[in-house]
């Protein structure tokens, strides 16, 4: 008799989506609710609907229509993250006529995918989101890219972003660079401030993003074994 080992159940990923469009908001339920380890908790037409269910409901994952919150969508943004601090919210848009994904994405979004994506990539959107990385649209990458070298890191704040993406904890990277641990972590938030990211993993992402680090091999590892999220 051959035994057979079951493999282990996939993680539930509990999805908040809000359109004011009923056949966006239907399509997207639809397309998520295709895959076993998602399940759709809540459908919103409204703002004011989102913001209730995002607080009451806390899901994994929100989906947020851009037209839902019209211009403003950064503010809504602002307040389901004022309210339920972890949560991972994903824009909705037409990335070619909308001019506001960098205050999207400085208001709380980790997820910025344009309305006519694939449900293959919909998915993936929000399987990575969930998993506590970024998933932006090139276009989307390029503006943050942009707006992050504008505002520009300090020489200091390079070295640390290299130091990062090379797996090294706080503690190594104040070995490394001979300053003190505490030094290192308030560069470290300063960081997290222009990157518009909450944890080391979130740091890297943006910065591979924005075309200031290379991708290194298993990032995640250093958070791991380090966490140092601003929340």
């Amino acid at each position: 008799m051959v035994e057979t080992i079951a493999e282990p159940s996939r993680l539930v990923i509990r999805a908040l989506v809000a359109s004011a469009c009923p056949a966006m908001l239907e399509g997207l339920a639809s397309i998520l609710q295709r895959e076993s380890h998602i399940q759709v908790v809540s459908r919103e037409l409204d703002g004011v609907g989102a913001l209730r269910s995002a607080v009451n409901l806390k899901p994994d994952v929100t989906i947020l229509d851009w037209q839902l919150g019209g211009s403003h969508a950064a503010i809504l943004v602002y307040m389901i993250r004022t309210r339920h601090r972890h949560a991972r919210i994903v824009i909705l848009s037409d990335l070619n006529k909308d001019a506001e994904i960098v205050p999207a994405l400085r208001s709380g979004a980790v997820g910025y995918i344009d309305r006519n994506s694939s449900p293959e990539e919909i998915v993936a959107c929000v399987e990575q989101v969930h998993a506590g990385h970024r998933h932006l649209a090139p276009i989307a990458a390029m503006r943050l890219g942009s707006s992050v070298r504008f505002n520009g890191l300090t020489a200091r704040e390079k070295q640390i972003v290299e130091l990062l993406g090379n797996n090294k904890t706080d503690r190594e990277i104040a070995g490394a660079l001979r300053i003190s641990h505490s030094t290192v972590r308030s560069h470290v938030t300063g960081l997290f401030m222009k990157l518009n990211a909450r944890s080391r993993t979130e740091a890297i992402d943006v910065a591979i993003e924005c075309g200031l680090l290379r991708s290194p091999l298993g990032h995640n590892e250093s958070a791991d074994r380090e966490s140092a999220s601003i929340n």
